[in-house]
């Protein structure tokens, strides 16, 4: 964390002589207690996504959570996702689409007024899921209404963890879009020379919303994995 004029003491955000670490705030429950101390491993914390449960202090004084695939969520009939890693992260990209039943506008929540969003990627690995991307929009700045149709967020900085770009439309079926690119989008990398992911047996895309609401799709197999590029399809 950087400041304009550093005030020396704990909660300045540089960690100092007596100091264990310095997250920039004197607050408890974040792994760095309100004195500065790392706080115990084990100690009960938030990550800040819904894409993980039980998340707890690392002996390393980091808030971690087990990756969590929710399992009550609005299946998708297709999907897509695409994923472009290339060298330089400013042309990093991901683009998901799902299409699906009818959801009412309960689901949708109202994001203009506060609901928010959680995007969830995950690689499973003998059926174990590790995040691979998580990605959070809050609500109000960037929301707008689709006139009887759902909502549209647009920010083409991508500050959102790199999503510029997410759409969420109801009619004869509903439809979810979302694009992220650049610096501020965070990729796993490679899983190995063989593929982008493990793929065993798939990858799962989740969007998570605060009204309690999820969607979700799930490609086991895919049209193109390299270490630079993913590309599948469901079914």
């Amino acid at each position: 964390m950087a400041c304009d004029v550093c005030v020396a003491g704990c909660g300045n955000g540089i960690q100092e002589v007596g100091e264990e670490c310095d997250d920039g705030n004197v607050v408890d429950g974040d792994c760095c207690s309100s004195a500065c101390l790392m706080e115990p491993a084990g100690t009960a914390c938030d990550d800040g996504t819904r894409c993980t449960i039980g998340d707890q202090c690392s002996a390393q004084g980091r808030c971690e959570g087990e990756a969590d695939v929710a399992t009550t969520c609005f299946a998708a009939d297709r999907s897509v996702i695409k994923i472009e890693d290339q060298a330089g992260s400013s042309r990093d990209r991901l683009r998901w689409s799902w299409l699906g039943a009818p959801v009412s506008s309960s689901d949708w929540g109202n994001p203009v007024l506060g609901t928010s969003y959680d995007f969830c990627l995950f690689d499973l690995n003998a059926g174990t899921p590790t995040l691979a991307v998580s990605a959070q929009i809050d609500g109000g700045f960037g929301w707008s209404p689709r006139v009887a149709h759902g909502w549209s967020y647009s920010d083409s900085a991508g500050r959102s963890d790199g999503i510029q770009k997410l759409r969420l439309m109801t009619g004869v079926s509903s439809k979810i879009t979302l694009k992220a690119n650049g610096v501020y989008l965070r990729l796993p990398g490679p899983a190995s020379d063989a593929g982008y992911f493990t793929q065993d047996p798939g990858v799962v895309a989740q969007l998570r919303n605060s009204a309690g609401a999820c969607w979700t799709s799930s490609v086991s197999g895919s049209l193109v994995s390299t270490r630079e590029k993913f590309l599948g399809k469901s079914p």
